[in-house]
């Protein structure tokens, strides 16, 4: 009870924060340690979300903030760092969670193609390394997806489609470089969705643009964020739907990097993982390879390497178990 108490406490302070109602969301493994009533402390994740609501004539806005491994001990919130206990504030959770995670996110409420998500995102996270605190990653991010218009549906229940993840990224030690630029494509298939497991299968394109000079989708990502301007995130769809993915275009991918830049392309089936991973080195003598196969556990998470082929003969390997 006293914990219930405490959560609840929580849950109270934050609504009194953002002035507005909150839905709060605590994880999962805490509920069967509370059950056992076998625990003198319990760490534990929690966090908030906001009702969506209007911001403008385009979009809605809607904030989350989480705060992962909370120590109390009877019901009280312990330091990280000495174990004496505190006093119950938002502050103090967020100075000694282990990380904490805000996020403010707009998202779009009309879009002209039919099925596709908008999703403006800024994203700060704190977090404890080496015993002390140390800004973790500050990163802004345009996410465009959904069905592609006139394929939403090949088959019955298997769903096709592509999404877009621009994210322009500064931090302390965890993402390298303030240009860095992630850009993320996903093709998917839910056929297998309601399986046992719930495993689907499906395909992933991922390019990480680690290099200042690289032009490729060099979008003002800050700038669309702040301007939420419709017609700019149009353009931005419309060079989505243009731009290569899948096994069948590394060579296409290749031409748009520069050294330092990397990408992946990786496959998912019910038994297993395939990945072909591709870096362009530092010092500009080429191209690095990798093709990869990993089991897959009944909870669809990687499991062990099977499969491991380096050098110029990886994609000739990747390409036959993609086909397969």
């Amino acid at each position: 009870m006293d914990i219930l108490t405490t959560v609840r406490s929580i849950q109270l302070m934050a609504e009194d924060e953002v002035g507005e109602r909150v839905r709060q969301y605590l994880s999962r493994r805490m509920i069967p340690v509370v059950l056992s009533g076998d625990f003198e402390t319990l760490e534990f994740n929690v966090s908030y979300q906001t009702i969506s609501r209007p911001e403008d004539e385009s979009f809605n806005v809607k904030d989350w903030w989480a705060y992962e491994a909370i120590i109390l001990d009877d019901g009280q919130l312990v330091a990280r760092d000495d174990g004496r206990s505190l006093g119950l504030s938002m502050d103090n959770l967020k100075e000694h969670a282990e990380q904490y995670t805000e996020v403010t996110t707009f998202i779009a409420r009309d879009f002209p193609v039919t099925d596709v998500n908008t999703e403006l995102e800024e994203r700060h996270s704190w977090r404890w390394r080496d015993g002390a605190r140390g800004i973790g990653e500050l990163w802004t991010r345009v996410m465009i997806g959904g069905a592609l218009p006139g394929d939403s549906t090949v088959a019955p229940d298997v769903s096709v489609g592509r999404e877009l993840s621009i994210t322009a990224g500064a931090a302390d030690g965890i993402h390298s470089g303030e240009d860095q630029r992630r850009i993320s494509y996903h093709s998917w298939s839910f056929a297998d969705f309601q399986g046992e497991y719930g495993v689907s299968e499906g395909t992933r394109t991922e390019i990480v643009i680690n290099n200042p000079a690289n032009e490729w989708m060099d979008y003002d990502i800050l700038t669309v964020y702040a301007d939420r301007d419709l017609s700019t995130i149009h353009e931005i769809y419309d060079d989505l739907l243009a731009s290569p993915v899948g096994i069948s275009a590394v060579a296409e991918i290749k031409s748009q990097l520069v050294p330092s830049d990397w990408f992946n392309i990786e496959k998912y089936t019910l038994n297993s993982l395939l990945s072909y991973s591709v870096r362009y080195a530092d010092d500009g003598n080429g191209f690095e390879e990798t093709c990869y196969r990993y089991a897959r556990t009944e909870l669809g998470r990687t499991g062990e390497e099977l499969e491991r082929v380096d050098g110029a003969t990886a994609l000739a390997r990747c390409t036959e178990l993609f086909s397969g």
